[in-house]
């Protein structure tokens, strides 16, 4: 492509103010935005607007963006930055754009320990995906014994508070598909797993008891 196409290529993706009315999503986006997701997105917008322009078929049907759209319309936004390309929202291309621009970062390699650092330099890290205990745990896991001993050494590594016991511990709760699945679990863990056993638990995060118990038996913290 010259450079004389690759001007006009990006002239014809210059994005226009849209009113957010207009747009809709896609009837096969096949993603969804969980809350916190939304949050960070709407921290970026709010430090930085829209930088990315939403794209959209020909009838305003949201090819990139869903998630950015939703953020606005939580933030009050009026007007958004668009791109209206002359596709069907139905055309096989309209689909391989959504498809292309979900899936085609995930090809990348990523350095998480270089991740870490910069992280690490960002005074509030909310609008970035990640948030104290989660650059605690990518610290836990890029770096050797010789430098985190475990989750606390990393989580003060981060600069998070200290962790302070509650009387009322996470639960996480697992459901199996089969039953297969539920021995395979208690095998793996080495659990004594009947149909006494209701809830999966772990110790109070972030601590690193992991275990079984009764849902009638009182939690032991000491364990």
């Amino acid at each position: 492509m010259s450079e004389t196409e690759t001007l006009k290529t990006i002239e014809q993706h210059s994005p226009d103010f849209v009113d957010i009315k207009l747009l809709k999503p896609h009837p096969e986006n096949y993603k969804t935005h969980p809350e916190d997701q939304i949050e960070h997105l709407k921290t970026s917008i709010q430090e930085f607007g829209v930088y990315k322009p939403i794209v959209t078929a020909k009838d305003y049907t949201i090819l990139i963006g869903h998630g950015v759209c939703q953020a606005c319309e939580e933030l009050g936004c009026e007007v958004v930055p668009v791109v209206r390309t002359a596709l069907n929202p139905m055309d096989h291309l309209a689909i391989k754009l959504m498809v292309s621009d979900n899936e085609t970062p995930h090809l990348s390699v990523r350095d998480d320990r270089k991740l870490s650092e910069l992280l690490k330099g960002i005074p509030i890290l909310k609008g970035t995906g990640y948030d104290e205990a989660m650059l605690a745990n990518l610290v836990h896991i890029t770096r050797p014994k010789s430098e985190i001993r475990d989750f606390n050494a990393a989580a003060h590594w981060v600069g998070m508070p200290e962790y302070e016991p509650s009387e009322k511990p996470w639960q996480i709760i697992i459901a199996f598909l089969t039953q297969e699945d539920r021995d395979k679990f208690a095998e793996q863990y080495e659990l004594d797993f009947t149909q006494k056993y209701e809830k999966c638990w772990t110790a109070q995060w972030p601590t690193r008891t992991v275990g079984m118990r009764n849902a009638s038996q009182p939690y032991d913290h000491e364990k």
